[in-house]
């Protein structure tokens, strides 16, 4: 059994190459739980962005903020030979 929890952090930063276009800072944690059933079979549930934060990814000269994507889940099965 397996249990990552990352947080990722960003500062300010700009959209643009003029430096106008100003993006907010951004936190973002992960959480993932990994189970090995077998020795070649792993089974993961994760869930990204946990705390459903606005994480800005893109902004117009209009105003219009692009977001990341809001709290997710995923599960995956993982086999190696």
């Amino acid at each position: 059994l397996a249990l990552d929890l990352t947080t990722r952090w960003t500062s300010a930063q700009f959209e643009d190459d003029l430096n106008t276009l100003r993006l907010a800072p951004a936190s973002r944690t992960d959480l993932a739980v990994s189970y090995a059933l077998t020795p070649r079979l792993r089974l993961t549930l994760a869930v990204e962005n946990l705390l459903d934060a606005d994480i800005e990814t893109s902004r117009t000269a209009t105003g219009v903020v692009g977001l990341a994507p809001p709290r997710w889940s995923r599960a995956e099965l993982t086999f190696a030979w």
